[in-house]
């Protein structure tokens, strides 16, 4: 559970900071426009509710030891990697977007 808990956290930390960095440039930054992080934005959400259910069924045959240590982890190093696009364009925002909501 504390695991778990953990993974919430750092979701909501995500979302949160990705709006934050919106007020700092965030856009000239990384080259796109307020149309593109909105679908990248929309890319996050339609990965969770497309591979949710896919994402249970192997919980349930892998069971959570196996599936969620390395779905976080594989989720914390994407997060992370996301703060290297500086300057890189359309396609590295689209794609860590939509890695994250896998």
């Amino acid at each position: 559970m504390p695991l778990l808990v953990l993974g919430f956290f750092a979701l909501q930390m995500d979302r949160g900071n990705v709006g934050n960095a919106l007020t700092d440039f965030f856009l000239q930054e990384v080259g796109i426009t307020q149309n593109q992080f909105n679908i990248g934005q929309l890319l996050l959400s339609l990965g969770i509710v497309l591979l949710e259910i896919p994402s249970n069924l192997m919980l349930y045959r892998l069971g959570p030891t196996l599936w969620i240590g390395p779905q976080i982890i594989a989720w914390g190093f994407i997060a992370t990697f996301q703060t290297f696009q500086k300057g890189k364009g359309l396609g590295a925002f689209l794609s860590t977007r939509l890695l994250l909501g896998l």
